[in-house]
């Protein structure tokens, strides 16, 4: 009974994750409509997330239990879940190897009999993490007992140490000195977090940092829009790096600001060649722009970009065309190619203009193997915002090709779900 209520009350978090449910009483119709084969997929869906972006890339093992918990209860659902049973079984091999690997390594610095803080730091660092992975572990949960003292004195003292920094902060002269104050205290309660990544003082104080650290990020999302504005984009590349840096130390708060700055860069660039009659690099830019927002004004800018570049190709030589689509196809828009040529066909005179044209659609459809093996890879690489990008091409190409639209949407599918969270 404990059970079945623990699955009820895990799958109902879910549903409101995936769904945005706002009541109880919606929650429990999307239950009642869904047969249990269902509700064991969804589960599972969840649970691979978890595993595959939590997991493997940020190592966040206190989401291990969660994890887990995802894919016992998808099979409490339907037990012939051949995924749920795969990825539970990985799961349990992947707990066995990081609790052996990190107790080996806590052993090891356990057994130095002068111990250097970095040699402390070590030792509660490795049990944490073994902890972390299997809280039920005897031994595991042994030696963190013994270390506990040890443990809360080397925090302190990063807190400490991060204070100080703090401190510091009346003294700076400019904003520049705040970030390397704000940074040097990220750095030290970070190292307390990682000892203890629950600690509440260590916790609240990195809260605190991260908000000074937001303000100056936004602070440097102004200038770069000013610059925009002005179209000044030769320091663009470089300021987006120190604002991805912030953006990381920060949790990714800023994601929707830094998108809507390259949504403005690509816009801003798009005007910019337009203005100079260069219609080609100008519809390119505002592809761009529309790969990052799909925004009504980028819609309406495309069709008068296209509407003045068809106009100007009507008075321009075939070769002169034909030249500029190669050039489009070597850079490797091969979708605005594909479009380019066919516009380009309907105004082919003679067999010979349509070989030429024939011949660079047939090395566009050359490039769709490649082009679809780079996706599939990417989606195994879980990257799945440049999987889509890339798919999204291949099906646009050719819609029927090898399983492109099933591993489109796959890869949708789960970009929906990681970013819900």
């Amino acid at each position: 009974m404990k059970k079945n209520i623990y699955v009820f009350g895990t799958f109902c978090v879910l549903i409101t994750a995936l769904a945005g449910c706002a009541t109880l009483g919606s929650d429990q119709f999307l239950l009642s409509n869904l047969d249990r084969n269902e509700k064991s997929d969804i589960l599972t869906s969840k649970g691979i997330v978890y595993y595959e972006q939590q997991l493997n890339n940020n190592e966040n093992y206190l989401l291990v239990p969660r994890s887990k918990a995802f894919f016992e209860n998808a099979l409490v659902y339907n037990p012939e879940n051949s995924v749920a049973k795969k990825y539970l079984d990985r799961l349990n091999v992947f707990i066995e190897q990081q609790v052996k690997k990190n107790l080996e390594l806590a052993r090891k610095y356990n057994a130095v009999a002068d111990k250097s803080e970095q040699d402390i730091f070590n030792l509660c660092y490795f049990t944490q993490k073994a902890f972390e992975v299997d809280p039920s572990n005897r031994e595991v949960r042994d030696l963190k007992d013994d270390i506990h003292d040890m443990q809360e004195e080397l925090i302190s003292t990063y807190i400490d140490r991060g204070n100080e920094n703090l401190s510091q902060m009346a003294s700076a002269q400019n904003q520049k000195a705040r970030e390397e104050i704000f940074l040097k205290a990220h750095n030290n309660f970070g190292r307390a977090l990682l000892l203890d990544p629950v600690h509440s003082r260590a916790a609240k104080a990195m809260s605190e940092v991260k908000d000074g650290l937001e303000e100056i990020a936004a602070e440097y999302i102004s200038k770069v829009k000013s610059d925009l504005d002005a179209s000044r984009f030769g320091s663009f590349e470089d300021d987006m790096k120190g604002i991805r840096f912030l953006n990381a130390k920060i949790d990714n708060r800023l994601k929707d600001p830094i998108n809507q700055l390259h949504y403005r860069y690509y816009f801003q660039q798009a005007k910019t060649a337009f203005a100079r009659k260069d219609y080609r690099r100008a519809e390119g830019h505002v592809n761009h722009a529309l790969s990052v927002s799909r925004t009504q004004e980028a819609l309406d800018y495309r069709s008068m970009i296209r509407e003045r570049r068809r106009a100007v190709d009507e008075s321009r030589e075939f070769s002169e065309l034909l030249l500029e689509i190669d050039t489009t196809i070597e850079e490797g828009n091969l979708l605005e190619a594909d479009t380019s040529l066919r516009q380009l066909k309907e105004r082919a005179a003679g067999a010979s203009q349509k070989n030429q044209v024939d011949s660079r659609l047939k090395t566009i459809r050359d490039r769709i193997p490649a082009l679809y093996r780079r996706g599939l890879d990417l989606y195994q690489k879980e990257e799945y915002k440049q999987a889509v990008e890339v798919l999204e091409m291949v099906v646009a190409l050719d819609a029927s090709y090898e399983q492109a639209a099933p591993y489109l949407e796959k890869a949708k599918g789960r970009l929906r779900i990681i970013e819900s969270f």
